[in-house]
């Protein structure tokens, strides 16, 4: 147990070293990068140069398992430690961001299968639309960011604008998210264990 608990404080700092630098502070616009001004209208297409990094990215990306109800969910009913402090990273480094969804114990819609978000391990982060539609300035930006920091942040899976990349898979890019929500108000990220 107390091994458990040094791994956990040192992957924490890790994580929180990581996301730090990741994200220029010191500034009052965190788009201070070149790749994060490049909004384009339609499915989310990230700068080139990220996506070609991302394809080297391997991280463990493990779903939730068959829903089997309220015993598919996560027993502390909350965030993961690294999905509280992401979820909190965001909110204050974004400005724009209005909301982030997270912990839902529940299957994912019209299957058998438990959702990341049972698990504590998966965020939404919502976006204001633009006249209905995804606003790419500033949700590029935040997915683009994502991206790019996926390895360090340990992030397997992220959902927006009708795009979807994820890894193992990362070689293939950004491909068409056919799901029944086309995530354009939010950008889901689930993270790896």
């Amino acid at each position: 147990m107390k091994y458990r608990f040094l791994l956990i404080l040192v992957t924490g700092f890790i994580f929180i070293s990581n996301c730090s630098d990741a994200l220029d502070d010191s500034s009052d616009s965190a788009m201070t990068s070149q790749s994060y001004d490049i909004a384009h209208p339609g499915i989310w297409t990230p700068p080139w140069q990220s996506v070609n990094r991302a394809a080297g990215f391997r991280i463990e990306n493990r779903q939730a398992g068959l829903w089997r109800g309220p015993v598919s969910c996560s027993r502390t009913g909350t965030y993961t430690p690294r999905a509280a402090y992401l979820r909190n990273f965001v909110l204050n480094n974004f400005n724009f961001v209005n909301r982030i969804g997270g912990y839902n114990c529940r299957p994912i819609a019209g299957t058998n299968q438990t959702s990341v978000h049972a698990t504590g391990r998966a965020l939404d982060i919502f976006i204001p639309t633009y006249n209905g539609q995804a606003d790419n300035t500033k949700g590029d930006w935040i997915a683009n960011w994502l991206l790019d920091n996926a390895e360090y942040i340990g992030i397997q899976t992220i959902i927006w604008d009708r795009g979807i990349w994820w890894s193992p898979s990362a070689n293939q890019g950004v491909t068409y998210y056919g799901g029944s929500h086309p995530h354009h108000d939010h950008i889901h990220v689930e993270l790896s264990p």
